[in-house]
């Protein structure tokens, strides 16, 4: 069977879901980085369009940039930035269309901003701006295809700073504290807009926000005038963000911006009288804030909020009286988060909520004799994996289904009560990741996920169809259901538009649970609001993997259907970023295709990458329309994911 990778959500009708029961979890090794008994100590796990870069050491080599697809083999050093054993030390990955862009050092430069397209000759020093020094690019975030980051240019202080990827078009935005520094910090895209916290050195620490130019970075409200509101634990709830702050009449209490001043309020007083309620853990549920806060007579507990003052209320006491159970690591997972919490009685354990009082309630006591010590909640496909400590087997992998008799440890990795204590745990594209040591090979490389032995049958997909085992896990993984329940098929012969190209790629890029920003309407002329896909052809566009099919009049043409050709081009902007450039075409690698003809160059490298081998005769059929079950096909040879089936 062919390794996968579940890509899409379901095209045609409308997007369904599934989940498929009798499942086991396989946990293996992915890579012995550092072999012997010797630790990689991975650290900084990010997900890259579905690729996995952190940073590692080996024994040639101290920390630095490499990446994964999952596979031993392809889990490689991507470059040695700091050549011999001193390291580069990259960190803070951060995707902005592809090409991850974090901060490292080298024998000649002090810890600058650095890019990478994965491969060791696109890894590259994007500017110097600290000639001499460290910069420390901080809090970096991608908004609307641009990184924005914090610097120290050695100059200004430390302020805020974009980059396009070019030295160039690496600049500070705006020296906001121009008698010292600004500490800009937090950045955070909500809705396509960028918000931050800074001060200007006259108004104390306050609610910024900036579109990119020095005129358009702005304070957006003096909350606490004459002194600091210091606005933190941001929150992006449907594109409006949610924080905490304090100003002259209240402690640190629920607030809300829009992006205006005017729009720039408190939603709620809910520890009244200059007491600090303290909301933190905001995290969304289907557009309902759920967060933990005090009230000043229950404690701290959970509370929602849907963003007035009279929808803010408590879910559940959970320590009844004035004790707290303080809920964290609110995670969703579906339509319900999960979190830990203290009820007085079985100590700190794992609960979980559907918003509701009586769907508020704990999953199970893990560790009878206190508290499990649970941290670093992922949702991977509908189920939860977190780590925990039950006592006898010490701190190892567990996951949930929402039950109490599905919430287990996955597996005793380290025997005995020493643990393997697994860290930086990631979802990438239904696969969790994760670094732990089992106490022979050291702290190394494993990954985890889900195998069912009851997977889906299409009436239209027969046994021996070629494309059977990726459009059998694409179901699996939830990402597509099919185009029709009764009977369930999945129209493998039916061509992929254009429409439907874009939510197959972005959900491969970004996950099953992704939801692109809200449309505008006002990005192609043939894509108004509410059309259908809009909001993921204009992120589409927004992550620069296409600029439509016509610039003049701006048109995107949903309903065209995507050629072989064309497929080529998408495919190879999601593997190596928008700005990717193919080597020059020869015209020697299919017989209908000439170096000179449209997409020759990324045909033939999507060919030397064993993406395709054509489509038979020595062809590859570049104007052919794509089906979805060759849709599933390429997929399935651009990403490594594990068959998710018996």
């Amino acid at each position: 069977m062919n390794t996968i990778r579940a890509l899409t959500g379901a095209l045609c009708c409308s997007f369904i879901f599934s989940a498929y029961a009798a499942e086991t979890i396989v946990l293996e090794q992915v890579k012995d980085i550092q072999s012997g008994s010797g630790s990689s100590d991975l650290q900084s796990l990010s997900n890259i369009n579905g690729t996995l870069y952190l940073k590692a050491r080996d024994s040639d080599h101290s920390y630095e940039l490499w990446k994964s697809d999952g596979t031993a083999d392809g889990t490689v050093l991507v470059k040695d930035i700091y050549p011999g054993p001193t390291k580069s030390s990259p960190d803070s990955m951060t995707n902005v269309n592809g090409t991850v862009f974090f901060e490292a050092e080298d024998e000649l430069h002090g810890m600058e901003l650095w890019k990478s397209d994965g491969t060791e000759e696109g890894t590259k020093l994007v500017n110097d701006i600290f000639p001499g020094g460290h910069s420390e690019p901080l809090n970096l975030v991608n908004v609307n295809g641009v990184l924005f980051f914090t610097a120290d240019d050695g100059v200004n202080g430390r302020e805020l700073w974009k980059s396009d990827g070019t030295s160039a078009g690496t600049v500070i935005v705006k020296d906001i504290n121009s008698s010292g520094e600004s500490h800009a910090d937090l950045l955070i895209n909500v809705g396509g807009k960028l918000f931050f916290q800074a001060s200007d050195g006259i108004n104390g620490t306050e609610l910024w926000t900036s579109d990119g130019t020095t005129a358009g970075t702005v304070m957006l409200k003096d909350i606490h005038p004459s002194s600091s509101s210091s606005p933190h634990s941001f929150a992006d709830i449907d594109g409006i963000l949610y924080f905490e702050a304090t100003d002259p009449d209240h402690g640190l209490e629920f607030w809300k911006s829009d992006g205006t001043t005017a729009g720039t309020v408190l939603i709620k007083d809910i520890n009244p009288g200059g007491s600090h309620g303290s909301p933190d853990f905001i995290t969304n549920l289907n557009g309902t804030a759920i967060f933990e806060v005090s009230d000043g007579d229950l404690g701290s507990e959970l509370w929602k909020s849907d963003g007035t003052e009279a929808g803010t209320v408590l879910v559940k006491d959970i320590w009844p009286g004035s004790d707290s159970s303080t809920p964290r690591h609110i995670t969703k997972v579906g339509d319900v988060v999960y979190f830990t919490a203290d009820d007085g009685v079985n100590g700190r354990e794992l609960w979980k909520s559907d918003g509701t009082p009586a769907g508020t309630v704990i999953m199970k006591n893990i560790n009878a004799m206190g508290s499990s010590h649970i941290e670093s909640l992922v949702n991977v496909n509908g189920r939860l994996f977190f780590q925990a400590d039950n006592g006898p087997n010490g701190n190892e992998l567990w996951t949930s289904d929402g039950s109490t008799a599905g919430t287990v440890m996955v597996k005793d990795l380290r025997p005995g009560d020493s643990s393997s204590l697994p860290e930086d745990l990631i979802n990438v594209n239904g696969v969790l990741y994760f670094g732990a040591n089992d106490g022979v090979s050291g702290s190394e490389l494993y990954r985890a996920y889900a195998k069912t032995d009851s997977p889906p049958v299409f009436a239209d997909v027969p046994a021996n169809h070629f494309a059977e085992n990726a459009i059998t896990n694409f179901a699996i993984s939830g990402y597509t259901s099919g185009c029709s329940l009764a009977p369930l098929e999945y129209c493998p012969d039916n061509p992929v538009t254009r429409a439907q190209m874009a939510i197959f790629m972005l959900r491969g890029m970004a996950g099953q649970d992704y939801t692109p920003p809200a449309a505008t309407g006002d990005v192609f002329d043939d894509v108004p609001l509410g059309a259908f896909a809009d909001a993921w052809i204009e992120e589409f566009k927004t992550r620069q993997v296409t600029g439509g099919c016509s610039v003049s009049p701006p048109l995107y043409c949903p309903g065209n259907e995507i050629t072989r050709a064309q497929m080529a081009i998408f495919l190879l902007k999601v593997i190596r970023g928008s700005s990717y450039i193919p080597p020059t075409a020869t015209g020697g690698v299919f017989a209908d295709v000439a170096f000179d003809d449209f997409a020759a160059a990324w045909i033939e490298q999507l060919a030397k990458e064993k993406i395709t081998g054509g489509c038979g005769n020595g062809n590859f059929c570049p104007d052919a329309a794509v089906t979805r079950g060759q849709m599933a096909v390429f997929l399935t040879n651009v990403f490594n994911t594990p068959m998710l089936f018996e």
